[in-house]
């Protein structure tokens, strides 16, 4: 997913100004700041400063190091950004590897600093935090990244949800990222890398409460407008094993995405193998459009998954395979 602007050094440049304080007008009455003037007639007390704001060498140099931190994450960042959204990475691992490692490094070595620029940075200064702290490997970056997914910024909550995404913590609660994962008032981003998130989790064991809201939010992403999100809501109801889910899935068989096609058949294909009694209804969704479906994009996913689901394989024989299917309770 996109990583958006990342990145901002922090104020180098600073204007200092010196407010003398003094005693202004014809009397004084020993104000707060033993100071008074005369305004309309009246006595009006000065509450400015008495003395010259020091500039502080140390305060720009603390902000000045930060923002170069955060420039040479950023860049190797959206090095290891472009790999993966290419779609590149199965054939650049050794430097994807590599990005990775001195991310990791890097982000480790300055973790208090992130932290703190995530919470109280500036705003292109918080966008590239949230990102980076998910190399960190460290369960200290989780509190702060779910903190993260309350600021006002949509950009910073999208790079957060990248950032738990990779940070994959099996102590992640789920409730705050289902739903902006369902929310479609939210942008594109947001709900992309919510997605994400979730699908990063072992999700396996997930009982209860956090089960149920990922499949709501799940099954809400399936209209979703965006094909990213419907992959996610699919792979996530396959992940989940939702028992409910293949007649809606059945829905993406035809979607104009050959992504989320594809996606909508490794789903039924997996719910299937899981869960036996629903071996006949995934076979019969499937093979009801083996003919139906885009021959170049996703009928040969479609064959493939059933054969995975099967253990037999009918080949490009339709009529074999919705025999087979029907035979199935």
């Amino acid at each position: 997913m996109p990583i958006t602007h990342l990145v901002h050094t922090a104020g180098l440049a600073f204007t200092v100004a010196l407010l003398l304080g003094g005693t202004v007008g014809c009397s004084s009455t020993g104000g707060k700041n033993g100071d008074a003037s005369l305004q309309d007639g009246k006595e009006v007390e000065w509450l400015g400063p008495t003395e010259a704001v020091p500039y502080d060498p140390d305060a720009v140099k603390d902000r000045r190091a930060a923002g170069l931190v955060v420039a040479e994450i950023d860049k190797a960042m959206r090095a290891w950004n472009n790999i993966v959204l290419d779609g590149k990475a199965s054939n650049d691992l050794t430097r994807l590897d590599l990005l990775e490692a001195t991310l990791r490094r890097d982000v480790q070595k300055n973790h208090t600093l992130l932290v703190d620029q995530l919470q109280t940075g500036p705003l292109v200064n918080r966008q590239v935090a949230a990102a980076a702290l998910g190399f960190s490997d460290d369960p200290r970056a989780l509190g702060p990244l779910l903190g993260a997914l309350q600021d006002t910024n949509d950009d910073v909550v999208a790079n957060a949800l990248l950032g738990l995404s990779n940070l994959r913590s099996p102590s992640t609660q789920v409730g705050g990222i289902a739903s902006l994962f369902s929310d479609t008032t939210k942008p594109v981003n947001i709900r992309s890398n919510a997605g994400r998130a979730l699908r990063s989790l072992p999700l396996g064991n997930l009982q209860g409460t956090p089960r149920d809201q990922i499949i709501d939010a799940a099954r809400l992403a399936l209209g979703d407008e965006e094909a990213s999100v419907r992959v996610h809501g699919s792979l996530l109801l396959a992940e989940l094993v939702d028992t409910e889910a293949i007649q809606r899935l059945s829905l993406l068989l035809s979607d104009s995405s050959p992504l989320v096609a594809r996606a909508a058949s490794r789903s039924i294909a997996r719910i299937g193998s899981v869960d036996s009694s629903l071996k006949g209804q995934a076979a019969r969704s499937l093979t009801a459009f083996i003919d139906r479906v885009d021959r170049r994009a996703v009928r040969k996913s479609l064959l493939d998954d059933l054969q995975r689901m099967a253990q037999v394989n009918y080949g490009e024989d339709t009529d074999a395979w919705i025999e087979y299917a029907h035979k199935l309770p």
